[in-house]
C-alpha cells in the first residue's frame, strides 16, 4: 500500500511517515528541497518543493503517485500564525481539508486529516470546531472505501 504523507517533514508528519514507512511504501511532502529532510526520514523518499496551498499542483502530485491513502498532517500552527500571513493560513488550516477531500474523492484516494484546529478566526466563542486528538490506527487504512 503507498501512503502519501502532506507535511511530512512537519510537527506529526515526520512521525507519521517514519513510523508507516515500517509496513508500507510512504512518500512524504515537504516545502523545502526533499535534501533538508530530517534524518528521521532517511528510509523515506521524500518528494520537496510541495505547495499544499497550490490545488492544481497536489492534483498533479496525487495523479503523479497514486497514493492508496493520503494522510494531511499540514497546517500552521500558532508560532507561524503569529507572522500575520492570515490568509495563508485560513488557506492551509481550514481550507485544504476540504480542497483535498475533494480531490481524494474524485480519485478514489483515501484520507486522513491530522492537524490542528482551524485558527482562532474561523469561528465565534463559546463553539470551538470539534478535533481529533488521537491518531487513528494504521490498521484503518486497510478498509475499504466507502461508497
Amino acid at each position: 500500500m503507498r501512503v502519501l504523507v502532506l507535511g511530512g517533514t512537519g510537527m506529526i508528519g515526520h512521525a507519521l511517515a517514519a513510523g508507516l514507512a515500517r509496513r508500507f511504501d510512504v512518500v512524504a511532502t515537504m516545502r523545502g528541497p526533499a535534501g533538508d529532510r530530517p534524518a528521521a526520514l532517511a528510509a523515506v523518499r521524500v518528494v520537496g518543493g510541495v505547495d499544499a496551498a497550490h490545488e492544481a499542483g497536489l492534483a498533479r502530485l496525487l495523479d503523479g503517485e497514486r497514493p492508496d491513502a493520503v494522510l494531511n498532517a499540514v497546517g500552521l500552527v500558532k508560532q507561524r500564525l503569529d507572522t500575520g500571513d492570515v490568509e495563508r493560513a485560513v488557506a492551509l488550516n481550514a481550507l485544504l481539508p476540504h480542497r483535498l477531500a475533494r480531490l481524494c474523492r474524485e480519485r478514489g484516494i483515501r484520507l486522513v486529516q491530522y492537524g490542528t484546529a482551524p485558527p482562532p478566526m474561523m469561528w465565534s466563542p463559546p463553539s470551538p470546531p470539534a478535533t481529533v486528538s488521537k491518531p487513528a490506527p494504521a490498521r484503518m487504512l486497510s478498509a475499504p472505501l466507502p461508497p
